[in-house]
């Protein structure tokens, strides 16, 4: 914590509006692959799963950052 980021995001709302539709969104078609027997379906369709929680873990961790800046930048200006 404490350290600044190089990186310029996204204020929180739009961090908040990108994970919301990352929860909202599933793909009927994506739906129609889980039921399908294939080893190697199966396989693609849990890296699919994983990636679609790596990404909303990355996020989650960009609001926690952000709001923290965000915070204390608030602070800083009182």
């Amino acid at each position: 914590g404490g350290s600044k980021s190089l990186l310029e995001a996204p204020d929180t709302r739009e961090i908040r509006r990108i994970i919301a539709e990352e929860e909202k969104a599933d793909d009927p078609h994506f739906l129609i692959l889980r039921n399908i027997g294939d080893p190697a379906v199966k396989l693609l369709v849990e890296s699919v799963e994983a990636d679609e929680r790596k990404h909303l873990r990355l996020l989650k961790g960009l609001l926690k950052i952000e709001a923290a800046r965000t915070s204390s930048t608030r602070k800083g200006k009182n």
